[in-house]
């Protein structure tokens, strides 16, 4: 696939300039983008995004060749989360395939009646912004609002299923992803030198909202030693617990983990997390948080 992007984009008059590693980058033709390439593309997987705010146009390589040249977009809403699944079970090398489900998936965010998919999220507050930035899709059989994994070379690796009606499990991921090799909003948050580590995926998305683009999330109480490589690459790790007796694990296995990182801790209010906080809450406690040190103690003073 590497050399059918490179010669797309020669075609089409974008020169790539290569940047290292598997991706290369070219000036944005979805906004006026002059002085610096702000556009990435994975040569392998032909993942896409534009880095500029003014822009952040992403996608697949399909999709940005429909956005370039044209024509019809096609849905298919009726994809259940079990497809994906299968998806998963049965490809070699199912990048590509997922992908393509992904788009068949996909809301139509201009279209006011398809939107409605996703009252359930608009009701705890998020925007359509900032679903559309995260690629939110429905899988309607199910009634599950689903949120697409990549890593942090923007490969996608799985599917969250998030319900919106009473059922159980709240969440579902599909079957063959391994989330202890990733963080949630790596793809995005490593060209950051700061990185605010969460829990759940939808901390991620409401912190961005709020105007940190740089959070990123476990899926888990759980911190496993490829996350933490994964930290390690920043140079300030500030700490985004729950606010119940299961967010402490990650303060300590961070704090454990990366010992000779500059940590801070933000004291989370009992009973909550980043997700269901106002933009204001949020930052307000960042703007508190407190040196590794200092959470001890505060720590050990509660717990006499």
């Amino acid at each position: 696939m590497e050399t059918e992007i490179i010669e797309f984009l020669r075609k089409v008059g974008r020169e790539p300039e290569m940047i290292g590693g598997e991706e290369v980058a070219i000036f944005c033709p979805f906004h006026d983008n002059q002085d610096t390439p702000a556009l990435w593309i994975n040569k392998r997987t032909g993942l896409w995004h534009c880095f500029n705010p003014v822009c952040g146009k992403k996608g697949s390589f399909r999709k940005f060749v429909k956005l370039l040249t044209g024509g019809e977009w096609k849905q298919n809403k009726n994809i259940s989360f079990e497809d994906l699944e299968q998806a998963f079970e049965e490809k070699k090398d199912p990048t590509r395939e997922l992908e393509m489900i992904l788009e068949m998936i996909t809301v139509d965010y201009d279209d006011p009646e398809d939107v409605i998919k996703l009252d359930y999220m608009v009701e705890r507050g998020f925007d359509l912004t900032t679903l559309r930035y995260f690629e939110v899709a429905y899988s309607g059989n199910k009634n599950r609002v689903t949120i697409p994994v990549r890593n942090e070379h923007y490969q996608l690796v799985g599917f969250i299923g998030r319900t919106t009606v009473d059922d159980s499990p709240k969440y579902l991921y599909t079957k063959g992803f391994k989330r202890a090799g990733i963080l949630f909003n790596m793809n995005n948050a490593k060209h950051h030198n700061q990185v605010i580590v969460v829990e759940g995926s939808l901390d991620v998305m409401k912190l961005h909202q709020s105007g940190f683009p740089n959070a990123v999330s476990t899926l888990g109480a759980q911190v496993t030693d490829r996350q933490l490589e994964l930290l390690k690459e920043f140079d300030e790790i500030v700490i985004f617990p729950d606010g119940d007796s299961a967010g402490k694990g990650p303060v300590s296995a961070i704090m454990e983990g990366c010992p000779r990182k500059d940590i801070s801790v933000v004291d989370t209010p009992e009973g909550a997390d980043a997700g269901d906080l106002s933009a204001e809450e949020i930052r307000k406690l960042l703007s508190n948080k407190t040196n590794t040190i200092n959470y001890m103690y505060n720590r050990l003073r509660a717990e006499r």
